[in-house]
């Protein structure tokens, strides 16, 4: 399958500042070339933090609890167009840890989301991993025009580079037919993927970088569209030097 160049640009995002040589950034580096990204750059979390480049935008992340922060950021900038949440997850994550007193984990983001009216529960997908394509089959067919999110994490379908595996798998397979069938929904009218991250990923568990890259760049590969959504958007006026640089400087 021929790659290409969607995405505009793929962020790595953290609580503090990586070296180059972080596994997060020697990832993004590879996916960079092997999806023909025009450039890749490092996020350091802030309440006020503002990202206004082009979309669609990719987004490699360690905690989970990200997605809250950048779905909540990306879809306030589109208040007059529905929009949906796909999330490839083992877990709920919509439970409250009664010993985590953070305002936002990974544990409980989708729970953050829906309370606060920034998701509504009818535009969130999260297939059974039990019967994943059938699930996704179905939800997708009640998911209609507007712009969508993905998140992924790689204990679904990747566990052994995933921050806490399910016992729980899919073969390879499985999950190629997975992005196969978001990529269709995608292809239908007025249906744009505005953003992804890819989260959970442990880098302290030893796995081969490049097979990993070369696994997620074939499956987002499904995801590469000939059409590209076009929105008006506001001008990047307000840059923040400190919170916001490319890798590797």
């Amino acid at each position: 399958m021929r790659a290409y160049p969607y995405w505009k640009t793929l962020f790595v995002y953290t609580d503090s500042w990586l070296s180059p040589h972080h596994a997060l950034i020697l990832l993004a580096k590879t996916l960079q070339r092997s999806l023909h990204i025009q450039e890749v750059r490092q996020i350091v979390h802030h309440p006020d933090l503002t990202i206004e480049e082009e979309i669609p935008l990719l987004f490699l992340a360690e905690n989970h609890a990200s997605t809250a922060f950048i779905y909540q950021h990306l879809v306030s900038r589109f208040t007059h167009q529905k929009r949906y949440l796909l999330v490839l997850d083992t877990h709920l994550d919509i439970f409250s840890q009664e010993e985590n007193t953070e305002t936002i984990h990974r544990g409980n983001f989708l729970r953050y989301l829906l309370k606060n009216g920034i998701l509504e529960d009818h535009a969130l997908l999260v297939p059974s991993l039990h019967s994943p394509v059938a699930s996704l089959r179905e939800g997708l067919s009640h998911l209609g025009e507007g712009l969508y999110y993905l998140s992924w994490d790689l204990d679904f379908g990747l566990p052994r580079c995933a921050s806490f595996p399910s016992p729980l798998s899919l073969t390879f397979r499985e999950l190629r037919e997975i992005f196969r069938l978001i990529g269709s929904h995608f292809r239908k009218p007025r249906r744009h993927l505005i953003g992804m991250d890819i989260v959970e990923m442990n880098i302290d568990r030893p796995f081969h970088l490049s097979k990993l890259s070369f696994q997620i760049t074939t499956l987002l590969q499904y995801l590469h569209l000939q059409k590209s959504p076009h929105f008006e958007l506001p001008h990047l006026d307000r840059f923040n030097q400190k919170k916001y640089a490319k890798c590797g400087q």
